[in-house]
C-alpha cells in the first residue's frame, strides 16, 4: 500500500496516483484503470466516498486469502453473463427474491438461474457477506456484478 500511496499513512489514493503507482509497476493505463474499477466493485466495509478513489481498507480487503479467488470468480461468472446475456443486468430480469438469503436459498437461487457450480456460489455467498450475518440478498451479487 505504502508503494502505491506513496508515502505512510494515507487512508485513500485517487486514480491519478493509482496509475503513477501502476506504471512504474509496468502496468498500463488502461489495465490500471480496470483493476481500479474491480477494487472499487469489491464488496468491503469502508469504500471511499469519493468514486475516484481507493481505499486502505477496501484494498487490503481485496488482496486477503480468500478474496483473491473470490473476486476471480465473480470475473468469470461476469464474462459468462456477458457473453450469454450481453448485459449482465439482463439474467436478472427474472422475478428474484429480493429479501436476504441464507446460503441455502442463495445457492439454490444462483446456481439454477445463473447456471453456476456449488463450490463458485459458496465462495461468492462468503465473499458478498461482508459483515458475515449469514445473510446476502441477491441485489448485492447484481450490484458486485454491474458496479
Amino acid at each position: 500500500w505504502v508503494h502505491i500511496a506513496g508515502k505512510e499513512g494515507i487512508e485513500e489514493v485517487g486514480l491519478q496516483q493509482w496509475h503513477k503507482a501502476m506504471q512504474a509497476l509496468n502496468i498500463r493505463r488502461a489495465e490500471a484503470s480496470q483493476m481500479f474499477a474491480i477494487l472499487r466493485a469489491i464488496p468491503c466495509t469502508e469504500h471511499s466516498h469519493d468514486a475516484k478513489a481507493l481505499s486502505r481498507k477496501a484494498f487490503l480487503d481485496a488482496m486477503r486469502g480468500h478474496a483473491v479467488e473470490a473476486n476471480d470468480t465473480l470475473l468469470r461468472v461476469l464474462l459468462r453473463l456477458s457473453q450469454e446475456y450481453g448485459p449482465v443486468s439482463r439474467a436478472f430480469e427474472t422475478f428474484y427474491p429480493e429479501e436476504l438469503l441464507a446460503p441455502d436459498s442463495f445457492m439454490e437461487y444462483v446456481e439454477r438461474t445463473l447456471d453456476c457450480e456449488e463450490m463458485e456460489v459458496r465462495m461468492l455467498f462468503s465473499h458478498l457477506d461482508v459483515h458475515r450475518e449469514g445473510h446476502v440478498a441477491i441485489d448485492d451479487l447484481l450490484d458486485a456484478l454491474t458496479a
